[in-house]
């Protein structure tokens, strides 16, 4: 695995990145470049990081003073390598020069991408026929029902679904049978309790955060909306109120997130691949510049396994958010 260093690009907004390919060679990735985005540049012998980091320095052509060498970071992981179904980029649609998504996930996903977006939008529109009865007031949160009952169940297994893959893609130990205490390690791979969302055409609502407060003590009690629909779908008579609007909404602004989580919010942006969702995504995790993926010479990306030991990717440093650096 090649040690790979990223940062900001002198007096520009735009990020970079580095990496030593031989002992006298290093190799320079801009993505916003149209051709040439990786280019390999012969250097002196190249002994330590500092190497490294000084030999990029000239080629952006800066002096590589004490400040500007704290302001390049350490990727927590080398190029070419990736995380499956676990988004890494920026996302600014009101400023698109900045934005950066070196995965397209269509392509590399394929079926399982489609597949999951499907079965999203069928329980999606499905939710907009119950606005036809129940109008998405907070004085309505409350109502139940048979079809509100139907569709959190429905919506929780596909919130279900996207847990078990992230942690079958992400781990050479398979479980039998999975359950929350293991459901609530995807919360920090993808910085789950980090988004937000909002209901399209409703947002007087409350901004929709259904895994702000999941705990690993409490991983089935701590999310109220999955702990009710545990209750409404084992024992209906006895849970049934709890079968109501709120926890729907919250169960379906859950599948909402753990999409955009798995393949990017640009999933459901009109720009760019357009899939309907009734929810529109208000917040995301503002990674650092060592959270964001970079390929390696050829381009591509090969998965590695984050739960086998999530400790070797905490980088030695801790950058600030990236969109705090930016602005």
């Amino acid at each position: 695995m090649k040690k790979t260093f990223i940062l900001q690009e002198p007096r520009q907004y735009k990020i970079a990145a580095f990496w030593q390919e031989s002992h006298e060679e290093i190799c320079v990735y801009h993505p916003d470049h149209f051709h040439n985005k990786i280019q390999t540049y012969k250097t002196n012998p190249l002994n330590t990081d500092d190497d490294i980091k000084r030999a990029a320095a000239e080629r952006f052509g800066v002096t590589p003073s004490d400040e500007y060498m704290k302001k390049i970071y350490k990727s927590k992981t080398s190029c070419g390598h990736y995380f499956r179904r676990v988004w890494r980029g920026i996302f600014k649609p009101m400023d698109p020069n900045l934005n950066y998504n070196p995965i397209n996930s269509h392509q590399i996903y394929q079926s399982a991408y489609t597949n999951s977006l499907v079965a999203s939008e069928s329980l999606f529109l499905s939710l907009k026929e119950i606005f036809k009865n129940i109008e998405p007031s907070t004085k309505n949160l409350n109502t139940y029902s048979h079809k509100i009952r139907e569709l959190l169940i429905l919506a929780c297994t596909e919130v279900e679904a996207s847990w078990k893959a992230v942690l079958a893609e992400n781990s050479t130990k398979k479980e039998d049978r999975y359950n929350t205490n293991h459901y609530v390690k995807t919360k920090d791979l993808l910085k789950l309790d980090k988004w937000s969302a909002l209901l399209k055409d409703y947002e007087h609502l409350e901004t929709f955060t259904p895994f702000k407060y999941w705990s690993a003590s409490n991983p089935t009690s701590s999310l109220e909306w999955y702990d009710a629909y545990n209750a409404v779908k084992h024992d209906r008579e006895g849970n049934f109120e709890r079968a109501n609007l709120k926890n729907l909404l919250n169960a379906m602004a859950a599948m909402h997130i753990l999409l955009c989580a798995q393949w990017g919010p640009q999933t459901f942006y009109f720009l760019n691949a357009n899939r309907y969702s009734p929810f529109h995504t208000n917040s995301v995790p503002d990674f650092s510049l060592a959270d964001l993926y970079v390929p390696d010479t050829t381009g591509t990306f090969q998965a590695i396994m984050y739960f086998d030991d999530p400790e070797q990717f905490k980088a030695d440093e801790n950058p600030e958010p990236l969109i705090q650096r930016l602005f």
